[in-house]
C-alpha cells in the first residue's frame, strides 16, 4: 500500500500548460565580481505582498539585501530616509547632520512615570521590563528602559532578580 501511494504522489492528471516561471536570472559580468542577479518584477511584488525580504530571501535562494534592491530598483517599495544629510556651514567646511527613525523620548516626569506605572502593575502585576516597556509604548509613552527599571523599583519594591538575568539549573 505505501508504495503504491508513493507512485500515486508522483502522477497527476492536471499537468500544467506552460513551463515554470523563471523567477531569478543569474548574468555573469564581463569583469571580475560577483554576477548580477535580476528578479522577475511581476513575481517579486506579489511576493513582497505576502513576505517580507528576510523570508523572500530563503525562498528566491538569494540574500535579502538583493530582495531589497531589488524593489527599490523596480519602484516597488519606497526608500527609506537618508540616515544623514551632508551640508557646507560658513567657513567652507563639509559637515554631516546625522538623522533618527526612531521617535524622540517621552519628557515624563518621575511622578508622571510613576502613575503610568501604577497603572500597569495594577492591571498587570507578574509583568517584566520588556512587557512594560512595549505597554508604555502602546500608550504613547517611549522612555529609556534605565527609566523603566527606576520606576519599578519606586513603584512595586526593588525586584526579587534583576531584570533580564534568570538562570536556569538543570
Amino acid at each position: 500500500m505505501v508504495a503504491d501511494l508513493d507512485e500515486a504522489k508522483g502522477r497527476s492528471a492536471d499537468y500544467p500548460d506552460a513551463p515554470p516561471i523563471e523567477a531569478v536570472t543569474t548574468i555573469q559580468n564581463q569583469s571580475h565580481g560577483h554576477p548580477h542577479i535580476e528578479i522577475n518584477p511581476d513575481v517579486l511584488e506579489t511576493a513582497l505582498q505576502f513576505a517580507g525580504p528576510t523570508r523572500l530571501a530563503g525562498i528566491f535562494g538569494v540574500s535579502s539585501h538583493t530582495i531589497q534592491h531589488r524593489a527599490l530598483e523596480n519602484e516597488l517599495v519606497e526608500p527609506g530616509h537618508p540616515v544623514y544629510i551632508k551640508f557646507t556651514d560658513e567657513g567652507g567646511v563639509t559637515c554631516r547632520y546625522y538623522t533618527s527613525s526612531t521617535g524622540s523620548q517621552s519628557v515624563l516626569s518621575d511622578d508622571e512615570l510613576d502613575s503610568a506605572m501604577l497603572q500597569i502593575l495594577t492591571y498587570y502585576p507578574c509583568l517584566g521590563c520588556c512587557m512594560i516597556d512595549g505597554q508604555l509604548r502602546y500608550m504613547g509613552v517611549s522612555v529609556p528602559r534605565s527609566h523603566i527599571q527606576a520606576s519599578y523599583s519606586r513603584v512595586h519594591g526593588p525586584p526579587a532578580a534583576a531584570f533580564g538575568v534568570h538562570h536556569i539549573t538543570r
